[in-house]
């Protein structure tokens, strides 16, 4: 079963860090969102963020499973750094193959989730599928 506490404060950081970012209260958001998803990444998955970012998936969860801690959130979070980086990327094709990547761990992850953190990750879907659709 996935930590929710742990999780759920992970995520309200990176709530409010993106709140920030969308209410323009930061004049540089890429490059302030590359360098807290760096961050993040090496403090909570282990790995660059630009690895999760392009690892193709089935690479990403092997390297995943191999470190035998944690898979599902991991993959949760990926999500969310995936997810992420799309709201600030200007280019529609890596926007769109960022949140592609974003539903694939999502979808991964949600069988084994519960509570907050699975609401989050549905509501998350349904609205990248909203935005798949425009």
């Amino acid at each position: 079963m996935i930590h929710e506490d742990y999780l759920l404060k992970l995520i309200q950081e990176l709530g409010q860090f993106l709140r920030r970012i969308v209410n323009g209260e930061s004049s540089n958001s890429a490059v302030e969102l590359n360098k807290k998803l760096e961050q993040f990444a090496y403090e909570v998955l282990g790995l660059p963020a630009t690895l999760i970012l392009s690892l193709r998936t089935e690479e990403l969860i092997e390297l995943f499973t191999m470190s035998d801690r944690m898979v599902i959130e991991k993959c949760y979070l990926s999500a969310e750094a995936n997810r992420l980086k799309a709201t600030v990327e200007t280019d529609t094709q890596e926007k769109r193959r960022l949140q592609e990547r974003a539903v694939f761990f999502y979808t991964l992850a949600l069988p084994d989730i519960s509570g907050e953190i699975a609401a989050f990750a549905k509501n998350h879907l349904k609205n990248l599928a909203n935005e798949a659709t425009n």
